[in-house]
């Protein structure tokens, strides 16, 4: 389709729009102005078919704040949620051509044999945005070995739950190390940077931090409570977090 680029409006900001909308679709080019001009869009484009004809195609405004690159008529955007209608659209047009069948068993599209929890699964259940799409999709994620329906992989191998659990669980004590690391550091008197930058090379066992405790300074400025935090934190670090914890479990102390 060619681009028709005869139609341009220039914006009090010096943004344009720019393309075309035909006769009975004015208030579409209206709208799409006003987003602009009462509700401060960046840049945004709209095209609009009606039997396979192009009724609307317009675009303007920036497409990157930092370098001021203006929207051009194919500049890509996320669509985000619109994906669904999309699909919806897709899924509909099949079957009214006899391609699908919305109540047929899902394995008669899709190979699903190892998929424990899908062999009586229909295509309306993994296509529904719903309880039996969240069924689905635990299902294929306890085969998978997976959370969340997805997979990670290392080689050729599903990485089990077991160990994306364990991943994620040392992450979540990781950062709630360092978050209250540094809390105790800045309610004890360090400020912000000094306290985040101290926690930061306690944990990792890396040298120095920032300000207070930069290069050209040290630790020993620090309150006997401060070094207390720092011992912990140095310990925690260098047992990667899980092996200090065990001494809060009560069956370490019942061995």
């Amino acid at each position: 389709m060619s681009v028709d680029t005869s139609h341009e409006i220039e914006l009090d900001n010096g943004r344009r729009v720019h393309g075309f909308v035909d006769d009975g679709f004015g208030p579409v080019m209206d709208a799409f102005v006003s987003n602009f001009v009462e509700r401060h869009d960046l840049g945004a484009g709209c095209a609009v078919f009606v039997d396979g004809r192009p009724v609307v195609d317009v675009w303007g405004g920036t497409a990157d704040r930092r370098t001021g690159r203006p929207w051009e008529h194919d500049t890509a955007a996320v669509i985000f949620s619109c994906s669904k209608g999309l699909l919806a659209i897709c899924a509909y047009l099949l079957v009214e051509d006899g391609r699908l069948d919305l109540d047929a068993p899902i394995e008669h599209y899709w190979n699903v044999q190892k998929i424990t929890g899908l062999s009586r699964a229909v295509v309306t259940q993994p296509t529904a945005h719903g309880v039996d799409n969240r069924a689905t999709l635990d299902a294929i994620a306890r085969s998978n070995g997976a959370m969340l329906g997805i997979a990670p992989i290392l080689g050729a191998r599903v990485v089990p739950n077991g160990i994306v659990y364990a991943i994620l669980a040392f992450i979540f004590l990781y950062f709630a190390t360092v978050t209250g690391a540094t809390f105790l550091l800045m309610v004890s008197g360090l400020e912000a940077v000094t306290a985040f930058s101290a926690v930061i090379a306690w944990i990792n066992n890396m040298g120095p931090g920032l300000n207070e405790v930069g290069p050209a300074a040290n630790f020993a400025g620090l309150s006997a409570f401060q070094k207390w935090v720092g011992v912990f934190t140095m310990l925690a670090g260098r047992l990667e977090l899980f092996t200090i914890l065990v001494l809060f479990t009560r069956g370490f102390w019942r061995r």
